[in-house]
């Protein structure tokens, strides 16, 4: 079953499998992703989704905050085990990917990137958990 709500547009996604959920009034909780919002960010509306099944969750929201992309990086590196970061820099924006894992397993990527000349960093929270 696929339902859309134009007026907020919002897409959600009901089987037997499992559900999903995207965009318009979506939130993913900190409660969700096993993980804070970065302090003083702000919630990018319409861009958050979710899936929940049986076997995995997947939870992705992305926020805003005026801080630098490597502050953000410094937060969650220390949140998270067996990290890696990638320099995502390029001519048109500056910034990092960094992967890691939760201590339950999940895997997360955090993407921080500032385009040129914007005054905010935009903040992607991913993160995977399997279901045993």
């Amino acid at each position: 079953i696929t339902t859309m709500d134009s007026q907020k547009g919002t897409v959600k996604v009901t089987a037997k499998e499992g559900s999903a959920s995207m965009g318009g009034d979506t939130i993913v909780t900190e409660e969700e992703l096993g993980l804070p919002y970065y302090p003083a960010s702000e919630s990018k509306p319409g861009n958050s989704f979710k899936f929940e099944s049986s076997k995995e969750k997947n939870y992705s929201t992305i926020r805003l905050t005026a801080d630098d992309p490597a502050k953000v990086v410094d937060f969650y590196k220390s949140k998270l085990q067996k990290t890696t970061v990638s320099d995502l820099s390029n001519s048109d924006s500056s910034g990092s990917m960094l992967t890691g894992a939760l201590s339950n397993g999940g895997s997360v990527a955090v993407s921080a990137i500032r385009k040129k000349g914007e005054q905010k960093t935009e903040v992607t929270v991913t993160v995977g958990i399997q279901i045993k």
